[in-house]
């Protein structure tokens, strides 16, 4: 069965279409090759790929030319794809671009194939004109083509010269040589060159209203029983960050935050959901940091030196503690948070030097009071 998708016009676009087949049950593996890859895109898969690669396989081939896909989208990626999922990255130093869009589902009796226009982003999978051919397949009747599309695959992903199977190693290797950039630094390129094309005199073309990928909203804070309501006041954000400076404890693994800005903005705590004001409660978090989970991390309020903390106090599955990750990693950085729960937090770490950046990435920014106060800020969504 062919079908045609071509978005905005479409009224299912194909991220949608991805997300039904990824949660259907129907396929065992899920295959896609990409010229790039954003968080944007990443993320409104994620939950998908987290679901199905708990039974299913996932195999899923990114270009890395002209600096488009982001560290983040990648390391999302990693921790989404289960025991049995790989990502390769595929790139010729010169020559060819890495360049295909294709995105392919299969099982012991059928197969199904979109091959279109639109990369792992949120413009290719909702927001761009993109257009897509969807055929079914029948392991019966096109047995050969289907032998062509996964020999096709394969190539694109079996380690050479030219493809290199990802790992947290080869991201920080991607990054350190700007084979990759952060989600900051592409945000930011893409407003220069849109400042520096600026608006033509006498436009020629006009506009029309399109749809908007679905909004992945913050999930509401859920307070204990009895504890204060949060006022009117506090801030919530799905992504925000926190300079950290030499950090407290003899472990280096607190972070203390103010009650308030200085610019009239909540003190950082308000940013986990919770009123500065309300001293007398805690909170238990765990925290995704590349792609593991460590729990329990307290958020409470110091009454000795009057201040807000996260202690980074949790372990994962195999007893490694994050108190000694934060000692030789956290201090004198920039720790950003992405909000998955209430009680979730995936947490990322870039040094000092990203921050003027991370300041121009975001929709506001202040400094805890005092003449050497640390800034934080809330990065736009």
């Amino acid at each position: 069965m062919k079908k045609l998708i071509n978005h905005p016009q479409n009224p299912t676009p194909l991220g949608n279409l991805l997300n039904h087949d990824l949660k259907s049950g129907h396929w065992t593996e899920f295959r896609a090759a990409v010229a790039f890859a954003r968080l944007s895109g990443v993320n409104r898969l994620s939950t998908s790929l987290n679901q199905f690669g708990k039974t299913g396989k996932i195999n899923i081939s990114i270009g890395v030319k002209d600096l488009p896909t982001t560290e983040e989208a990648l390391k999302m990626l990693l921790s989404k794809v289960g025991a049995l999922g790989q990502i390769w990255i595929f790139h010729q130093e010169s020559g060819p671009t890495f360049h295909p869009k294709v995105y392919y589902f299969s099982n012991k009796s059928q197969a199904k194939i979109y091959v279109g226009s639109g990369n792992l982003t949120k413009g290719g999978l909702y927001e761009n004109y993109e257009a897509f051919l969807c055929n079914t397949l029948d392991r019966s009747t096109d047995s050969h083509l289907i032998a062509e599309i996964e020999s096709m695959l394969n190539s694109w992903a079996t380690a050479s010269s030219v493809c290199q199977q990802l790992s947290p190693a080869l991201i920080a290797s991607l990054l350190k040589g700007k084979y990759i950039v952060t989600e900051a630094q592409a945000n930011k390129t893409s407003r220069t060159q849109n400042k520096k094309k600026g608006a033509p005199r006498h436009p020629i073309f006009g506009s029309q209203p399109t749809p908007k990928a679905p909004h992945l909203p913050a999930t509401p804070v859920t307070l204990h029983p009895g504890n204060p309501a949060v006022t009117p006041t506090a801030t919530y954000a799905t992504s925000f960050w926190f300079q950290t400076g030499v950090m407290t404890s003899a472990s280096r693994n607190q972070l203390d935050f103010s009650k308030h800005g200085r610019q009239g903005h909540p003190g950082g705590i308000s940013l986990f959901g919770i009123n500065p004001a309300s001293t007398s409660i805690s909170r238990i978090i765990t925290i995704e940091y590349l792609g593991v989970d460590y729990q329990p991390n307290k958020i409470f309020y110091g009454t000795a030196n009057g201040t807000w903390r996260i202690r980074f106090s949790g372990k994962d599955h195999a007893n490694t503690h994050l108190a000694q990750i934060s000692k030789s990693n956290f201090p004198h950085k920039i720790l950003v948070f992405h909000k998955l729960s209430s009680s979730k937090y995936r947490l990322e770490c870039l040094p000092l030097t990203q921050l003027p950046t991370i300041k121009a990435s975001s929709r506001w920014t202040d400094k805890n009071p005092g003449t050497n106060g640390r800034e934080y800020g809330v990065l736009q969504v």
